[in-house]
């Protein structure tokens, strides 16, 4: 019955009020669907719901670099720069960050890197690339509340262009397994995606994690705007 009825209404959005506030724009029928439910059974599948709708409200786009994003149609907000995907987490995240402290670090000693928003997993590709090419251990922890869908991430084109646009090409064979990898490995635990790469995903909210301290030795902040997910840009959470 849903997959009926989101071809009906796919593309209407109206504003509503959030918790916090803010002007927000939510499918009129995600609204109305959740309305109609008992509230006990709303509750405990409210994760479930919100992971149908989500991928009811993205699209699939190519970027100016020829790699892949996606578009938040609910929110008129893309995943990463129409300039290039790739190119904007080379130039954000990988070269004045990671790169930085690679360059600095200590080899025995593997670097401890959160991300915040694990989204396509084109940062955390990049990421495993790098450190297979210094032979530097990273353990990769990231937050992401909605995971996408098995058929959204295996239309994604990172592995080729990764490989093209940031020099991996000697890892061409294996890039498009570790990015299948990056995303099926165990929610919750840490998962060995090579022998220097390791990551622990947490489907949770980022805001009710609890960080000890000097924890991580990189951050990589990845949050849509303040205006859609202001809860993510206050003092207190930095």
């Amino acid at each position: 019955r849903i997959a009926d009825d989101t071809a009906h209404v796919r593309g209407k959005v109206g504003r509503r009020q959030s918790s916090t506030g803010e002007q927000v724009i939510a499918p009129f029928f995600y609204a109305q669907f959740l309305s109609n439910l008992p509230p006990s059974f709303r509750s405990s599948n409210l994760s479930i719901f919100q992971s149908i709708f989500l991928v009811m409200s993205l699209s699939l786009l190519k970027t100016a670099d020829g790699s892949h994003s996606l578009h938040r149609d609910d929110m008129g907000e893309g995943y990463h720069s129409t300039q290039g995907a790739v190119s904007e987490a080379l130039h954000v995240y990988i070269r004045p960050n990671l790169l930085e402290k690679i360059s600095s670090c200590v080899p025995s000693q593997p670097i401890n890197l959160f991300e915040m928003g694990f989204g396509t997993g084109l940062n955390a590709l990049l990421t495993l690339l790098e450190s297979e090419r210094e032979g530097i251990d990273i353990r990769y922890t990231t937050v992401e509340m909605y995971p996408l869908s098995s058929e959204l991430y295996t239309a994604l084109n990172y592995a080729e262009t990764c490989c093209s646009i940031a020099g991996f090409q000697e890892y061409l064979s294996l890039a498009s397994r570790w990015f299948l990898s990056l995303h099926e490995a165990a929610w919750g635990e840490w998962c060995s995606i090579t022998p220097h790469f390791a990551i622990k995903k947490l489907q949770m909210d980022i805001c009710t994690l609890d960080f000890p301290e000097n924890s991580f030795d990189c951050v990589y902040y990845d949050a849509f705007a303040p205006q859609f997910q202001p809860d993510l840009w206050t003092v207190d959470l930095f």
